[in-house]
């Protein structure tokens, strides 16, 4: 169909405009019906992965390397204590230099673990003691 000179938009012919009416709305539906497929596939695979990842245990959970705890012994120095998959070293640390002390046995693995055990109650009962100090302290002074 060519555009000749003269001639206004009303005079061509719409008999073209008719036939590509249904195959152009037949085409766009066939676009949003795959488009949505693909979109669709899309979530349920993510959801399959995080599926997957909660019966292996999280992500986050299974770091190869934990800092399990650290202490200052002086400015810039401290003492680590790293689990690396399945074993314990102590290390030491300061601004320029990481140094290997020694692996932990098992023995010492678990009265460490008692250890942390013990220091994070305390840690939650003093907390709690703080708290409710401030509190009474709080209600006689009447703020």
């Amino acid at each position: 169909m060519a555009f000749a000179w003269g001639q206004s938009d009303t005079d061509l012919p719409q008999r073209d405009l008719v036939e590509l009416g249904p195959n152009l709305l037949l085409k766009s539906l066939e676009v949003l019906l795959w488009l949505s497929v693909i979109v669709a596939l899309i979530f349920v695979t993510v959801w399959l992965l995080k599926k997957a990842s909660h019966k292996n245990g999280h992500f986050s959970d299974q770091k190869p390397i934990q800092l399990i705890f650290q202490e200052a012994i002086g400015p810039g120095k401290s003492v680590c204590l790293v689990r690396v998959l399945h074993q314990t070293y102590a290390i030491g640390v300061t601004n320029n230099h990481i140094s290997y002390l020694s692996t932990l046995e098992d023995e010492e693995i678990n009265m460490l673990d008692q250890w942390l055990e013990n220091e994070l109650l305390l840690e939650q009962r003093l907390k709690g003691g703080f708290q409710a100090l401030f509190q009474r302290f709080g209600r006689k002074t009447g703020k």
